[in-house]
Parts: C-alpha cells; sequence; structure tokens
C-alpha cells in the first residue's frame, strides 16, 4: 500500500513539475512579456515583433523587437539589457502607452556596446511597451538578450503603496 502511494505520489509530483514548466515567452505587441523585479529573464528576438520598423515616431529598426509591457505608477528602478548574440547591439525604446511606428518616446537608451540600461526614475507615470531592438542595419534578425529589471526594497515599498508621480495621479477619493 505505501509503495502504491509512493508510485501516486511521484507521479502526481512529476505531472506537476511538467504542467508547471514555464513556457515560450511571448513579446510581441499583441502579446507582450512581462518583468518580474529583480530577476533576469531571457527574451527570444526570434518570437520578437515584426510590424514595429521605427521607434519613437523617429529612430527606423531592423529586424525583430522584443516587447515588454512596463505598466509604471511610481517609475523607480534600473533597466538592464545584455546582449546575448554576437553582433548584436540593443537599444532600449520606451513607447508610451501603445506599441506601433507612430507611438510617443518615454525615452531611449543606446551606448553602443552589447549592454544597455535605462533609469526609469526619468519617466513619468504611466504604461509603456519597451521595445528591445537596433537601430543599425546588417545586425542579426533572431538572438537572445538578457533583461534585468533592478528595484530596491524602497522601490518595491513605492509600487506596492500605489504611490504616483508625473504626468498622472491616483484617481481622487469619493466620499
Amino acid at each position: 500500500m505505501k509503495a502504491m502511494f509512493r508510485i501516486a505520489l511521484r507521479a502526481m509530483f512529476v505531472v506537476g513539475t511538467c504542467t508547471a514548466a514555464p513556457m515560450a515567452v511571448a513579446q510581441s505587441c499583441a502579446v507582450p512579456a512581462q518583468l518580474t523585479p529583480n530577476t533576469s529573464q531571457s527574451l527570444d528576438r526570434c518570437q520578437g515583433e515584426t510590424g514595429l520598423v521605427l521607434a519613437c515616431n523617429a529612430f527606423p529598426l531592423y529586424g525583430r523587437a522584443a516587447i515588454v509591457r512596463m505598466d509604471l505608477p511610481y517609475p523607480a528602478g534600473l533597466l538592464e539589457v545584455q546582449s546575448m548574440t554576437v553582433g548584436y547591439d540593443p537599444a532600449l525604446f520606451l513607447l508610451r502607452a501603445a506599441c506601433n511606428n507612430s507611438a510617443g518616446c518615454g525615452y531611449a537608451s543606446n551606448s553602443g556596446t552589447v549592454v544597455d540600461s535605462m533609469d526609469l526614475a526619468l519617466v513619468d507615470s504611466g504604461s509603456y511597451f519597451l521595445a528591445i531592438a537596433t537601430p543599425y542595419p546588417g545586425t542579426p534578425d533572431c538572438g537572445q538578450v538578457l533583461v534585468t529589471y533592478w528595484l530596491t526594497p524602497e522601490q518595491q515599498a513605492l509600487l506596492q503603496d500605489g504611490v504616483f508621480r508625473g504626468g498622472l495621479s491616483a484617481p481622487p477619493i469619493l466620499p
């Protein structure tokens, strides 16, 4: 009886493990990836957006763009993106409220190296789409980038408290 229970328990564990295994992360405008603070996430630009050819209504993009949805009621922290593909120099474009070729720019960053970062304290509260792409022709169309969203414990507390700043404010409290 105990042996049958152990076998059934192992079978449930294996099935549960397989079911809970992470699935491929979408990263298009229609289905953007999400970031977890203080965790690195690998994004595959081969799964990225093909229709985004102009960032911030000004910069031509070449190849696919990895897209991440970022709702920032209290913009804080640091985004860090590192290319894991030889010959790829990522640039970061924070598109305001929409993910399309005419979206306004909240912020852009391009260091000219394989690692780029963006200080989110420099943007207003709001909803954004982070487009990770390249403004350089002749770069690889597909490949991996490692994205990390760094937040201090103090910044995390502000986000959890729902503190707003910048262009948006919290809804009024009605009596």
